[in-house]
């Protein structure tokens, strides 16, 4: 084991650090060696815009999110309008046609067409309602309605 020697000076303790600054020096060098200096970013991005101006140059421009949301809502109306068209081409009212279904305006047409058949058709229903007036033979009444109207009589 060697004997501890004091450094006194400072060009000693230069001296004695100096290896390991250059070694660590050369270390960082090799991790950094991919990245742009300081000045070589700012002459490389000299001519784009800050962000402040940037946001001044583009100021009456519609933002992405914007755009999205415009398109959102045209797309909404459009569906709509088809909706409606659909409707109105099968004889349904325009305060229906927002019942129609499907995304597509095939699907709205098949929908439109069931949505048409029960309208028009003349497809009678038994009336489920009791008659309270005469309690004894309510249900016996309400059993005859039925079946005369699924007769059709």
């Amino acid at each position: 084991m060697s004997d501890f020697e004091a450094i006194e000076t400072r060009e000693q303790f230069e001296e004695a650090v100096k290896d390991r600054l250059e070694q660590e020096r050369e270390t960082v060098r090799r991790e950094f060696s991919g990245y742009l200096s300081p000045e070589a970013v700012e002459e490389k991005y000299k001519e784009y815009l800050s962000p402040k101006e940037a946001e001044e140059k583009y100021k009456g421009y519609l933002s992405p999110e914007d755009a999205a949301n415009k398109d959102a809502t045209i797309a909404k109306y459009e569906k709509e309008s088809k909706r409606v068209k659909v409707a109105m081409e099968n004889g349904i009212p325009y305060e229906l046609a927002g019942k129609l279904s499907g995304e597509t305006e095939d699907e709205m047409k098949k929908d439109a067409e069931a949505f048409s058949k029960f309208l028009k058709g003349k497809t009678t229903y038994p009336n489920f309602t009791r008659d309270t007036d005469n309690k004894d033979d309510s249900i016996r009444e309400a059993t005859k309605k039925m079946l005369n109207n699924l007769k059709g009589e």
